[in-house]
């Protein structure tokens, strides 16, 4: 899969430090223990600041998606057909990523899946893969 390179800014950046790490990290309240994501410097579900970055398992099941078939980035047209799914992980937060290792007519909702870190470029993006079926991204 061809990645286009994320937006770094100062509120995600321990997020792709750790995903460099092979780490799935997100953002948790101490006040109230939600766990969110995108990261924000307070909680969205009672507004505190007393924050932290929680690991997370890395598992999850397809909440939604979406097959493309047409490229809306000439960057992207070697991966045609791909898959952008929203990811429900296991810890309760949703993730926007793809799904690799799987044909698009194989998905299905809460198929069970787990992250796979890609290797191109300098950032390792988090995608993910269908459980037990060892493929890696």
């Amino acid at each position: 899969m061809i990645h286009i390179p994320p937006k770094i800014s100062c509120d995600t950046a321990p997020f792709w430090a750790a995903c460099n790490e092979r780490t799935l990290q997100l953002r948790q309240c101490e006040a109230c223990g939600h766990i969110y994501w995108p990261a924000a410097p307070f909680c969205p579900a009672c507004a505190s600041a007393n924050v932290k970055w929680q690991k997370l398992t890395g598992e999850g099941t397809v909440f939604s998606y979406v097959v493309f078939r047409q490229a809306f980035d000439a960057r992207l047209q070697e991966a045609i057909p791909y898959v952008v799914a929203v990811i429900r992980l296991r810890e309760g937060p949703k993730i926007v990523s793809n799904i690799l290792c799987c044909p698009p007519e194989k998905i299905f909702i809460d198929m069970p899946v787990r992250v796979a870190w890609s290797e191109e470029g300098i950032q390792r993006v988090p995608q993910f893969v269908p459980c037990g079926t060892g493929a890696k991204a």
